[in-house]
């Protein structure tokens, strides 16, 4: 095998360019779209708020105020850190 042919390979099949592959290959929906996340994310906080405070408070709603506060704070963070950064 010729070096010319040799070093064609291993330029090919190094590392870097594997992990540039893979990375654009499955960007997830929240990287798509990180500003709708996020304001998704606020809704849920605010409406968890909103059943405790509104209202006769009873076990399934506090139950379901819970939930909707956890899964907003949890998709609210993850949009966060999809946003692109500025320099």
């Amino acid at each position: 095998m010729s070096t010319g042919k040799h070093k064609r390979k291993t330029v090919n099949h190094s590392n870097q360019n594997k992990i540039l592959k893979n990375a654009n290959k499955h960007p997830g929906v929240i990287s798509r779209y990180p500003q709708l996340f996020l304001f998704i994310g606020m809704l849920l906080i605010v409406t968890g708020i909103c059943l405790i405070t509104i209202g006769i408070p009873n076990n399934a709603k506090l139950g379901l105020a819970m939930l909707s506060i956890f899964f907003g704070i949890t998709t609210a963070i993850f949009a966060n850190s999809a946003l692109p950064k500025k320099q």
